[in-house]
């Protein structure tokens, strides 16, 4: 299982077809777009991707793409969001699509401040 741990980021983290993969610890900040992309898991086949983003802190994203960038993406199947807080954002938080995602617990304020 790829894990990233307790890291400062200047740029997007992307997990397409990364199943079993987890993104935690993290401080995300200063994102001229979405913070986290996953793309796990399948509709069709309704089997899991399993991708967890877990205990984040994920904040000033979508600096120069300013609407539909939201700190975590989320398309397939089974994935999770969970435990983060995000904020200063100028649209949506967090955008999700698919099926049986588990998003839970998580802490949002000071978004969708401009659109």
């Amino acid at each position: 299982m790829a894990q990233i741990q307790t890291v400062v980021l200047s740029s997007s983290i992307a997990a397409r077809n990364a199943k079993e993969s987890k993104v935690t610890n993290c401080d995300i900040y200063s994102i001229g777009g979405t913070a986290v992309r996953v793309s796990a898991g399948s509709n069709e086949k309704l089997t899991a991707g399993n991708v967890i983003v877990e205990n984040n802190k994920i904040h000033d994203f979508g600096r120069i793409f300013r609407t539909y960038q939201g700190a975590v993406n989320v398309n397939g199947s089974g994935n999770t969001v969970r435990y983060n807080e995000i904020y200063n954002a100028p649209h949506c938080a967090l955008r999700f699509t698919g099926s049986n995602h588990v998003i839970a617990n998580n802490e949002f304020y000071n978004v969708v401040y401009e659109s």
